[in-house]
Parts: C-alpha cells; sequence; structure tokens
C-alpha cells in the first residue's frame, strides 16, 4: 500500500488540484447536498456519540500531540530524519489547509445540516471564511498511511499485522464519514482533505524510507 501511494503521489496532488477547481466553481454544490443528506438520513444516537469522538481525535490538540509523541519515539530510536520530516509535513498540512480555507470560496456548511452536537470538551477551531479542505480528513489521512507503514514494517505475526492494519483503516473511514454525519464539512471537503493527506503521507513516507525505518 505505501509503495502504491508514494509512486502515485503525483495523482492524489492531481486530485487534489481538479478538486479545488471544481470546488470553487461551485458546479459540485448538488453533489455535496446529494450526499450529506444521504448520510444523514440515518440518525441515531450511536453515531451522534462516534461523531463526537471523531471530532476531538481528529483535532489539531489531539492530533499534533499523537504525531509529537511519535516523532519523539522516532527521534529516541534514532530516526531523527523521519522525525523531522514527519512534524515538517504535518505542519506544512496545517498550514496549506488553513491557506485553502481562505482562498478557496466553498462556504461553510448550511446550518439546516448540521446535527448541533456539543463537544464534552473545549477543542480549538481557527476561524476561517471557508470550509474546503477538512483539517480531520487531512490529518487524519496522513495519520493513518504512517501508523499502517509503521504496522506493516515493526508488527510481527501476520495475523496481529492485519488486525491493527484493518484497526486503521476502520477509524480513518469512520472519522471521514463522521465528518459528514455531523454537519462539519461537505464531502468535496472531506475528499480534498484525503487527496491532500495522501501526498503529503507519500512525502513522509519516502523521508521514512531514507533514514531506513
Amino acid at each position: 500500500m505505501i509503495n502504491f501511494i508514494i509512486k502515485r503521489k503525483n495523482i492524489f496532488l492531481a486530485g487534489l488540484l481538479i478538486l479545488t477547481a471544481v470546488t470553487a466553481s461551485r458546479v459540485a454544490a448538488g453533489f455535496d447536498i446529494a450526499v450529506i443528506k444521504l448520510i444523514q438520513s440515518f440518525p441515531a444516537a450511536v453515531f451522534d456519540y462516534l461523531s463526537l469522538f471523531f471530532t476531538i481525535l481528529g483535532s489539531g490538540e489531539v492530533s499534533g500531540v499523537i504525531t509529537a509523541v511519535f516523532a519523539a519515539f522516532l527521534f529516541w530510536r534514532g530516526n531523527k530524519r523521519a522525525a523531522f520530516y514527519l512534524l515538517l509535513f504535518f505542519g506544512l498540512s496545517v498550514a496549506v489547509e488553513l491557506a485553502m480555507k481562505f482562498s478557496v470560496p466553498q462556504p461553510k456548511v448550511f446550518s439546516e445540516f448540521r446535527r448541533g452536537l456539543k463537544l464534552p470538551i473545549a477543542v480549538y477551531s481557527p476561524f476561517t471564511p471557508f470550509a474546503y479542505p477538512s483539517g480531520h480528513a487531512t490529518r487524519s489521512v496522513i495519520l493513518t498511511i504512517i501508523f499502517f507503514y509503521a504496522a506493516h514494517l515493526k508488527i510481527s505475526g501476520e495475523r496481529r499485522k492485519k488486525a491493527a492494519k484493518a484497526a486503521l483503516v476502520i477509524l480513518c473511514s469512520l472519522m471521514l464519514i463522521s465528518r459528514i454525519y455531523e454537519g462539519s464539512h461537505w464531502p468535496m471537503d472531506v475528499l480534498g482533505g484525503i487527496c491532500l493527506g495522501a501526498y503529503l503521507a507519500a512525502h513522509i513516507a519516502i523521508q521514512f524510507q531514507k533514514d531506513n525505518f
């Protein structure tokens, strides 16, 4: 999977550019509304609780701490190059996300589609005039790909390795869906975040390989 992503990193970049142009033109507005209506047509308390959990898990604070801890672990193991580039590209993802949210005219999700869920704890959410791309999606994809790579290399036993990979994919998928279900982002925002995250994760993985992780 990692080599697949690395070899096709420019496809993810092209996908991001195409999605950005389509989103800015607003020709996908009907698609966004149709998909968010479909996903929200199955409301349930368990989905609300899951959305709250994933909102906190994917927040800048929590995902940033997870990234910093993993970078510290890499540094301690002697993979200083991998640690540096993990932090660099994770920080770059935030910078690119914010720049796009100030420049790509994708309106935030209409109030009628917001679930109005109340977080049990406060998380920081910087003001941006637009919604594209989803930062939660970007960060989640980056961490999922990197931890998937780590699981493939460092976990012994095929069954445990497969279980860890499956858990990562399931968690990431639920994170992505929850952003739409909760009404925090349009589907196009999430798709843009996936492409941005995959492109940056590919560059992180390349540095991991160069550092013999």
